[in-house]
């Protein structure tokens, strides 16, 4: 009836299976097919749009460009809140060598005939890292920052001026690599 080869065999499956040898357990089963190929597809997915967020200038660039923003918006608050001149003067560069800085004219009254000189620095609520002084923000490695014109103030109503304390003819603009551009209404100092 049996082989001598397929009685041994037929011998030990039978000792196997009294000994629970030959039979897994249910922590020992193993992965499906289908649970593999969604953790395929989600590595992928991974891989293809995160990573290369993760290890590219984006997101240097745009928190730069945020802060910048910010350092725009809190300037023209200042300007209005203290009815004093505040002046932001843009470095521009790559690196950290690129900065924009806030610094306020604390003798020129809003009626007062003169220019405009901001010479006390005003500290930023959150100053750049690596910054050397806290009335600046510094780009980060790799990042780029440009502007038109590089200096200019806000008066004590919010508006954009030059330093003989006339409204700008043309929207400044601040520009960061890989970033849509900050532009600076003259006429209301709004920033967007």
């Amino acid at each position: 009836m049996f082989s001598c080869g397929a009685r041994r065999a037929y011998r030990l499956r039978a000792r196997n299976r009294r000994s629970g040898l030959g039979r897994l357990s249910g922590s020992a089963r193993g992965f499906t097919l289908m649970e593999l190929v969604l953790v395929i597809a989600i590595v992928a997915i991974l891989a293809v749009f995160a990573y290369p967020r993760m290890v590219g200038r984006e997101f240097d660039e745009r928190g730069f460009r945020d802060q910048v923003l910010n350092t725009v918006q809190h300037a023209r608050r200042l300007a209005v809140a203290a009815r004093r001149y505040t002046c932001l003067s843009i470095v521009p560069g790559t690196g950290p060598s690129a900065t924009v800085s806030v610094s306020r004219d604390t003798g020129l009254l809003p009626e007062a005939a003169g220019t405009i000189a901001c010479t006390a620095s005003v500290p930023l609520p959150q100053p750049g890292k690596g910054c050397p002084a806290t009335n600046e923000v510094c780009a980060p490695a790799g990042v780029t920052l440009g502007a038109t014109p590089t200096a200019f103030a806000f008066d004590p109503l919010g508006r954009a001026v030059d330093a003989s304390r006339a409204v700008l003819a043309t929207a400044p603009t601040i520009s960061v690599s890989g970033q849509p551009p900050i532009t600076v209404i003259p006429q209301t100092g709004t920033a967007q």
